[in-house]
């Protein structure tokens, strides 16, 4: 299989699940496949696509719930097949996640936009305890043309890409605090992403959701660094409202990115002490059901050093502040959202509830994100203490 630097390879092709199958048959000429994909006609022509070029076919039909828990023990006798995944969100990330912490070769055939995560290294999930973010081994994506206009999945792929363009914000921030890295490039990158969505039509923003998210996962996009901080905010808001975590991906973005927005347009004292941690973490379980004990263990250390840590944010602020006022294509994804048409109504969240996980947030991303840093002030310290 041919990938690219940094493991995946993406391929547009003609010929549908034709196509799948002939890239398939480059890095396997014949055996076993499991295949995840949907019910109904689209799993079926998958299961007779390989079915008629001799594989044989051992076919898993993965609910929604599965993006909320880990479910998977992998067989024995599995280890050596190719994992493919047709379908939606879950059906692409149940492959990837079955192949994470294996050698298999992987194929995505991603058939509407919820599945722009096939399109990142990353898996997310999460386990009784416990939320993952983890590299899954090399890939290779499939897509068909028709994938440009479709509206299927909209919402949450508008959500995979504000999510994205929020978290390479944070992977600035976590790189300035810890490596004293300048976030320059990130910031000229997610400008250039930003400039494309400028008066962009209707009818185009299927295919402008796809062409961006690409980008953003591009060799070039995937060294930009980003820590997983809107991901996290929508696990947090499933589990406590229920329902999908992508169904949150875009109202956790657009918390955050107003957070980060209000508090870098002024200029408050950034030496607080830090929060009680230990108390945070029984928040944490009493709330989510994430183990404390596991939690306190895990958790990174926060950047200690006050001063120091003043002086870097205030640099960060300089740079970020008129890309989050000026460049930041936000009506336009809103307005997108806002028509997209949507599976099924998802429960909103009240004030103190999205507060509450904000600051739940802070405690549990992994990495130093802003959101973690504006916890450190104290700002959102009486939310989660008083909630």
């Amino acid at each position: 299989m041919k990938m690219s630097a940094e493991g995946i390879s993406v391929v547009c092709v003609e010929e549908g699940l034709r196509s799948l199958v002939k890239e398939v048959k480059k890095t396997v000429k014949a055996g076993r496949v499991i295949l995840f994909a949907k019910e109904g006609r689209e799993g079926d022509d998958a299961l007779a696509a390989f079915s008629h070029e001799g594989f044989k076919v051992d076919r898993r039909e993965v609910k929604d719930a599965f993006l909320m828990r880990r479910s998977f023990a992998k067989e024995e006798e599995c280890r050596q097949a190719a994992i493919i995944g047709v379908g939606g969100r879950v059906e692409t990330e149940a492959a990837k996640e079955y192949a994470a912490f294996g050698q298999n070769p992987v194929y995505l055939y991603p058939t509407d936009l919820s599945a722009l995560s096939a399109f990142q290294a990353g898996v997310d999930y999460r386990t009784v305890k416990q939320l993952f973010f983890v590299e899954t081994f090399a890939f290779c994506v499939v897509y068909d043309r028709s994938l440009k206009e479709s509206r299927e999945g909209l919402r949450s792929g508008l959500g995979s890409l504000f999510a994205r363009m929020i978290e390479c914000m944070d992977g600035a921030y976590d790189e300035l605090m810890r490596k004293k890295r300048d976030p320059a490039a990130t910031l000229s990158y997610l400008r250039k992403v930003s400039a494309e969505w400028k008066n962009i039509p209707t009818e185009e923003v299927s295919a402008r959701v796809l062409s961006s998210a690409r980008c953003l996962s591009s060799e070039e996009g995937n060294k930009l660094p980003f820590v997983k901080s809107a991901t996290t905010l929508s696990f947090l808001a499933a589990a406590k409202k229920g329902g999908r975590y992508d169904d949150y991906l875009f109202p956790a973005a657009y918390a955050l990115f107003s957070l980060y927005r209000f508090y870098l347009s002024d200029y408050p004292l950034e030496h607080c002490p830090p929060p009680d941690r230990v108390e945070n973490a029984a928040r944490i379980e009493k709330m989510a059901g994430l183990d404390a004990h596991s939690h306190l263990l895990l958790a990174e250390r926060y950047a200690d050093v006050f001063s120091e840590r003043g002086q870097l944010t205030g640099e960060y602020r300089e740079d970020f502040l008129s890309f989050l006022a000026e460049d930041f294509p936000l009506a336009e994804l809103c307005k997108a959202y806002r028509r997209a048409p949507g599976s099924k109504d998802v429960e909103s969240l009240c004030t103190e509830e999205l507060l509450e996980l904000l600051s739940l947030t802070g405690e549990e991303v992994s990495g130093y994100a802003l959101v973690k840093h504006i916890k450190q002030t104290g700002l959102l310290e009486p939310l989660l203490l008083g909630a």
